[in-house]
């Protein structure tokens, strides 16, 4: 008998606009390990409702990656998206704060500290290594 294989796990990566090439970049290796990320622009059409097409995002996925830096902090779009996330019960547990490079744990706010966080390893690519492990711990969970 063939063995079941799981289904893919769908992830939103929330991000700002200055850390778009992180976010290209873990999205681009989510692929890679058969994950299925939503990246908005990557996955939104020109001329689409942004604000519509990441709410509906939003509540398809399995699990959130957060990408906390200096400019998400502060982006309105940023805290919208949190806000969701924050306060929707499916989420309990599928939300992955990710310290992104040059971002001192002491600008984090207090809600994303009660979480359980991703630190950021030495490179880049490390972090998207404990990325892919915390997703798959999440998958395997499912």
């Amino acid at each position: 008998m063939a063995a079941r294989s799981k289904k893919s796990l769908k992830v939103f990566i929330s991000y700002a606009r200055s850390d778009d090439a992180l976010a290209r970049r873990l999205a681009e290796r989510l692929r890679s390990e058969h994950f299925t990320p939503f990246l908005d622009v990557e996955d939104v059409a020109p001329g689409a409702n942004l604000t519509l097409a990441a709410g509906k995002a939003l509540e398809g996925a399995d699990a959130v990656v957060v990408l906390l830096s200096k400019d998400s902090l502060r982006s309105p779009m940023s805290a919208a998206e949190w806000e969701y996330v924050l306060s929707a019960k499916k989420y309990e547990g599928r939300v992955l704060p990710v310290l992104t490079p040059g971002t001192p744990e002491k600008a984090v706010p207090w809600i994303w500290k009660r979480l359980h966080h991703v630190k950021p390893a030495t490179t880049w690519g490390r972090t998207e290594a404990r990325i892919v492990s915390a997703l798959r711990d999440l998958q395997g969970a499912a």
